[in-house]
């Protein structure tokens, strides 16, 4: 019941910042930055080039959302995500027991890690906004890092709580086969036990 109602929040409060941004703030950005999408959601990564181009069609009124409401939602966002996916691998693993404790460990970490480097290329992006004139190509290429290392971390991590779960339904499924079997043989047992008694 305290997990439920636990992962019921957590889930609700990421979703709702996920929606924010998918649905309000990433578009107002993308729109306001002649249809370029911003920094955050380039899952590649992105070159020199690429973010001068970006920077220089942002409009004062897209960049104060990037700084403004996005900013705000992505400081709660990451966070959020990870505590919420480190949750369902602790669960997995108290579920599934020993057997998948270094695949949970390891997705904690994954999860942790990616929320990490969110945060630093969240300081990133924000620099490259602040900053006037022609962005540094040392600062582009840490944000262009952080961009991708969050990018990988989050994914290997929702691919590894996708083969837990799956583990977890295959065992779970082939304990709940097994049952009628074991029953039936606890059952025959004790009647073997009195005919040879009879003998």
């Amino acid at each position: 019941m305290r997990f439920t109602m636990l992962f019921a929040s957590l889930f609700a409060v990421t979703s709702f910042i996920y929606g924010a941004m998918i649905f309000w703030t990433l578009p107002a950005i993308s729109a306001g930055a002649g249809g370029l999408a911003p920094l955050d959601t380039r899952a590649f990564g992105y070159s020199y080039d690429e973010v001068h181009a970006f920077l220089n069609a942002l409009t004062p009124h897209a960049r104060g959302i990037y700084l403004g409401p996005q900013r705000v939602l992505d400081m709660i966002f990451p966070g959020a995500m990870a505590l919420t996916l480190c949750l369902v691998f602790n669960r997995l693993h108290a579920k599934t027991g020993t057997s998948s404790s270094a695949a949970a460990l390891i997705g904690v970490g994954l999860a942790l890690g990616g929320a990490t480097a969110d945060y630093f290329e969240n300081m990133a992006v924000a620099r490259l906004l602040l900053t006037p004139g022609p962005p540094s190509v040392v600062l582009v290429d840490q944000a262009n890092q952080w961009t991708v290392i969050k990018v990988v971390s989050s994914w290997l991590a929702l691919l590894l709580l996708l083969g837990l779960g799956v583990l977890y339904l295959i065992s779970r499924k082939y304990k709940q086969s097994s049952e009628p079997g074991l029953r039936k043989i606890s059952e025959t047992r004790p009647e073997a036990k009195v005919n040879s008694t009879d003998i």
